[in-house]
């Protein structure tokens, strides 16, 4: 359930049945796929470049996720802050 929660819930992205009978054939469930605005299939990747955007704009201007860098410590957020930890 957390992936169909996180693609439907959190991050709200356009999905549609995955068979054509939208029948719950996927494990006594309905499988879904994460679609693009035209329809087409978005592809696995679509949920992890959309949270990794939503990272990047929580930090503010002149931030970016570094990927293959090595994670040294976390530091919890000021009290005034928006309740979010710092990755460094």
């Amino acid at each position: 359930r957390l992936p169909a929660d996180l693609v439907g819930s959190a991050l709200k992205l356009p999905t549609q049945c995955y068979d054509w009978e939208c029948a719950a054939k996927c494990e006594g469930t309905t499988c879904y796929v994460v679609k693009d605005a035209f329809g087409n299939n978005a592809g696995y990747a679509t949920a992890i470049e959309t949270m990794l955007g939503q990272v990047e704009a929580a930090g503010g201007p002149g931030r970016q996720v570094h990927l293959a860098a090595r994670l040294t410590s976390i530091e919890a957020a000021p009290a005034a802050g928006r309740g979010a930890s710092r990755l460094l």
